[in-house]
């Protein structure tokens, strides 16, 4: 399942890369806000030489994500359906305490991180392709498209022109020998954090004394939160 869910969001992804210092980026979402990102997937395998048994084929779903750049808090559940199976997947990063718990059904482990987060932004490193709208007459929304790398991805990214709010990515690259290409949109947008305890760690990760994960995070989801690190 770590090579099948891809990247489903190069602005998140950003977040939980190792904290650095980016050229002044074109703008930056709200520093608290809610939203989901639906996805769809398409992957092979890219290089004679890769030594993971991936077949070609097409991933689709959603990730439910809670992003609070003021109290440093992430949250990431990931919904992603694989050959007629759901899996589920909920990421909590606190980067105040450097941890960053991975969970799936009962079983909790945790990462450590930077203890600093990177701020969700459109990197100035970007390049800007243009503007344009969405939508006719009064409902139209005024957007700015981009593109831009991370790691062996390249993406296109849009935003709206006020307010920073991301519409959607394409994201296109190889992750581990794995040619693969995405198409996101984000949906529900709302700003602010209507319930801060959705971040309260549940009670059996303390149980489990938090384990430390023997596998890494799945680069898909790892993209979709390390951009918040």
């Amino acid at each position: 399942m770590s090579h099948i869910i891809i990247v489903t969001g190069f602005l998140i992804a950003a977040t939980l890369g190792a904290p650095a210092v980016p050229p002044t980026p074109y703008c930056c979402t709200p520093n608290q806000w809610e939203g989901a990102m639906g996805f769809i997937a398409g992957y092979v395998r890219a290089r004679p030489m890769h030594h993971h048994r991936v077949k070609p084929g097409v991933t689709e779903g959603y990730v439910t994500v809670a992003y609070d750049y003021t109290n440093k808090l992430l949250k990431a559940v990931d919904h992603t359906a694989v050959r007629g199976k759901v899996y589920k997947a909920t990421v909590i990063g606190n980067f105040t305490e450097g941890k960053q718990y991975v969970i799936v059904g009962k079983s909790c482990c945790v990462h450590d991180v930077p203890k600093k987060m990177r701020q969700m932004c459109v990197p100035g490193d970007a390049k800007f392709i243009g503007s344009y709208f969405i939508g006719a007459g009064s409902s139209k929304v005024s957007v700015n498209s981009f593109s831009a790398s991370i790691m062996d991805l390249k993406s296109s990214i849009t935003m709206t022109n006020k307010g920073c709010i991301p519409i959607g990515e394409t994201i296109y690259g190889s992750v581990n020998g794995v040619d693969i290409m995405t198409s996101v949109g984000y949906l529900n947008i709302t700003a602010g954090i209507k319930d801060p305890s959705i971040f309260n760690i549940p009670s059996f990760c303390k149980q489990e004394n938090e384990k430390v994960c023997t596998q890494p995070l799945g680069d898909v989801m790892k993209l979709a939160v390390n951009k918040l690190k």
